[in-house]
């Protein structure tokens, strides 16, 4: 069954990498993502969201963020940043 939703990939890439899950949260409408993300927190390694402020809609990080699951926010090119060195050269 086809399902666009983000908290079903969240969790199926979860199934396969386990400790190595890592979820960035990008701009978007509702809050699709929040589940998927305080679902493997616990045991992800890296759980990131799009700051507010360079959203063009900033509801789905916003909603990732309220779980308390989200451990850093920055604009896109932050959260690359940030990425490229939690995992060097893979």
């Amino acid at each position: 069954e086809f399902d666009p939703c983000i908290n079903q990939c969240i969790r199926s890439v979860h199934a396969y990498s386990k400790e190595n899950t890592s979820v960035v949260i990008l701009s978007g409408m509702g809050s699709d993502g929040a589940a998927g993300v305080r679902d493997v927190y616990a045991h992800a390694r890296l759980i990131l969201a799009q700051d507010a402020e360079s959203c063009g809609t900033s509801s789905m990080p916003d909603a990732a963020r309220a779980t308390g699951a989200v451990q850093q926010s920055g604009t896109p090119a932050e959260l690359a940043d940030l990425i490229a060195s939690t995992f060097p050269a893979m």
